[in-house]
């Protein structure tokens, strides 16, 4: 029988990847949170003896004196403000006897203390 040649496969390529791009994350800016402001209370205004407010319509001074006042606890500002909170409730249902009633209890506890 006649030799056979023999078979040889082409060599097969080399598979090479592509080389990975190097990855540098950005650098991280720096945190430097913003400084926190100082809180310097005003002083304390000085207050007028006694001052004028005019009533819209009457032509009439009402005068406040405003040297005497009362150290309110909490319990007192709170009512106060539910005082007032009545008195513009009232005035949405144009009831102006029920909102004086309820500012001049509201003033009273200002000025003395009690709601009288």
């Amino acid at each position: 029988p006649p030799a056979q040649p023999s078979y040889n496969p082409p060599a097969q390529p080399s598979y090479n990847p592509p080389a990975q791009p190097s990855y540098n994350p950005p650098a991280q800016p720096s945190y430097n949170p913003p400084a926190q402001p100082s809180y310097t209370a005003p002083a304390a205004a000085s207050r007028p003896s006694v001052t004028g407010v005019s009533t819209p319509g009457s032509g009439e001074l009402l005068r406040l004196d405003l040297t005497q006042f009362v150290n309110l606890d909490y319990q007192q500002i709170e009512r106060i403000q539910k005082l007032c909170r009545f008195a513009g409730s009232a005035l949405n249902y144009k009831d102006s006897k029920t909102a004086i009633d309820n500012l001049q209890r509201a003033i009273n506890i200002l000025r003395v203390g009690k709601e009288e």
